[in-house]
């Protein structure tokens, strides 16, 4: 860990003991447990709504975001649970005791936050976050990422178990044009899901053969057809798989297939990503048929265009 990240946290603990020593000593008044239950709460919408954010950017994919929400809650549960159980008037022994507790508080935080830290904490989880958000800083040049690229690949092969290191590498490999190597990784991020014995699959093997595809310069070869097949049998609507087989069905001229597997994925994901790219598609699969493109789809786009103006 570098010096600056643990230099930051001993000036929060230091300024956390503030706020936990002050009202022992001069406050001791009951804590009324509704209040932390609603600030628990709010903070709890507050991560709920970063993560389905992280979703509808792609960032998590659904295994990874339902893991995270269920890992929030039963967060919430426990600190509502000691919270009602602590909302009681402070510190036995009077105020003797409560000098000894705060004492045994400031020598003893410390010490036991950076060891729990360092032998149970997020430190590696700390390292991808930073990495990730260094790939997305402006100005960086070939060397730095593929050093960042090198560091993460270090840490799994020594925890190979990492369904979150592995989905950012395959991330990266994508930006960085390494098709291979991020099929690769997202095929390792779908053992890794699989031995959890949590979440599905489904959508990092629609990933895989998402980078398998551009690997093969768009083609759809066996290995991409392999890896559809099996994100199909756990998810058959896994919707990298299906826009893949949608732009192998135009490509052919099957427009009507390639309109099935794409109105498929705008109705189970209306705000994907790249949701506008699949209404063009949609627009002209109809044109080629001469049909006209339905209402509703063109009221979508415009919708959307007139979001991004609005956001703009």
């Amino acid at each position: 860990m570098p010096l600056n990240f643990w230099l930051a946290v001993i000036l929060l603990i230091i300024l956390a003991l503030v706020f936990v020593i002050y009202p022992m000593l001069f406050a001791r008044r009951l804590r009324p447990a509704v209040r932390y239950r609603e600030q628990n709460l709010e903070a709890y919408r507050s991560r709920l709504k970063e993560l389905e954010q992280e979703r509808d950017e792609g960032i998590l994919d659904e295994s990874g975001f339902e893991s995270l929400k269920d890992e929030l809650e039963m967060r919430l549960l426990r600190d509502v649970e000691s919270e009602e159980a602590e909302s009681v008037e402070g510190g036995p022994g009077g105020r003797r005791g409560i000098v000894v507790t705060t004492l045994v508080l400031v020598l003893a935080l410390p010490v036991a936050a950076f060891v729990l830290y360092d032998s149970l904490g997020a430190s590696d989880d700390v390292a991808q976050f930073r990495e990730r958000q260094q790939m997305m800083q402006d100005g960086m040049d070939a060397a730095d990422v593929d050093a960042m690229v090198q560091r993460l690949e270090t840490r799994l092969e020594a925890d190979p178990d990492n369904p979150e290191g592995w989905a950012m590498l395959g991330r990266s490999y994508m930006q960085l044009e390494r098709f291979r190597d991020a099929a690769g990784a997202y095929g390792e991020l779908a053992r890794a899901i699989e031995r959890a014995g949590e979440g599905s699959p489904a959508s990092a093997l629609g990933l895989r053969a998402q980078a398998l595809f551009m690997a093969n310069q768009g083609r759809m070869t066996d290995e991409v057809e392999t890896a559809i097949s099996r994100a199909r049998e756990d998810n058959p609507d896994e919707v990298n798989s299906l826009g893949l087989l949608g732009v192998e069905a135009f490509r052919n001229g099957d427009y009507r297939t390639a309109l099935d597997y794409w109105e498929r994925i705008l109705e189970l994901a209306p705000n994907h990503p790249q949701a506008d790219s699949i209404r063009q598609g949609v627009a002209t699969a109809y044109s080629e048929l001469g049909e006209p493109v339905p209402q509703d789809l063109l009221q979508q786009g415009g919708s959307a265009s007139q979001n991004g103006e609005s956001d703009g």
